[in-house]
């Protein structure tokens, strides 16, 4: 089963399970509104304004690179819906390489620089942190979490979309991996995932394998 997080709800890791470029971020994610931007996944900090992102809102799925000095933002060539089971992915290939992907296509690039920052130090699912402040939480459904240590290509992500469960691709380097099926649990890196508000269980999107 997936989780249904209420706006206040999060799972929080108390660390950054990716320390610098590249890193890919996926998951299956299923708004009620967007009409405000709705963070699946993070890679935040309690110290600073900085972080790398995925979420969703009216204009598409955006693939965010903070950093002091503002942000950077990759954005799909098309929207999701509220209420439909969506793909959505973030690739962070380097400081001046994201991506983001709906369904497996409708790309979106940005080439704008953003350096990675050290002071990145936690990991998060519904929320966005910055300077220890959580925000622009996810009112909606999430499955099927994971994260990598390179750049997913495109058919990589492609085939994410149709459904393969994440530990088909690329195994040698996803770091995370939680299905949000029953127990909440990193099943790649070990990592306990603490829950903060209401996150119930709720149906699964098709999955392979």
């Amino acid at each position: 089963m997936a989780r249904d997080f209420v706006p206040t709800a999060r799972y929080v890791i108390d660390s950054s399970v990716v320390t610098d470029y590249p890193v890919s971020m996926a998951c299956w994610a299923n708004a009620d509104t967007l009409a405000t931007s709705q963070t699946a996944m993070d890679l935040g900090s309690t110290l600073s304004g900085n972080g790398q992102r995925v979420f969703m809102n009216a204009s598409g799925v955006n693939a965010e690179s903070s950093q002091s000095g503002g942000t950077r933002v990759a954005t799909t060539t098309a929207a999701p819906t509220t209420g439909t089971w969506h793909h959505i992915a973030g690739v962070f290939a380097s400081a001046t390489d994201r991506r983001a992907f709906l369904d497996g296509g409708n790309k979106g690039t940005s080439t704008d620089s953003r350096t990675w920052s050290a002071d990145i130090n936690r990991t998060l699912v519904a929320s966005r942190l910055r300077s220890n402040t959580f925000s622009q939480t996810f009112d909606g459904r999430i499955a099927e979490v994971a994260i990598w240590d390179v750049a997913l290509s495109d058919d990589d992500v492609a085939s994410l979309a149709k459904g393969f469960r994440p530990t088909l691709i690329r195994p040698d380097r996803i770091v995370m991996y939680a299905s949000l099926i029953s127990d909440v649990f990193d099943y790649v890196g070990g990592n306990t995932m603490t829950l903060t508000g209401t996150a119930n269980v709720a149906v699964h999107p098709r999955r392979i394998a």
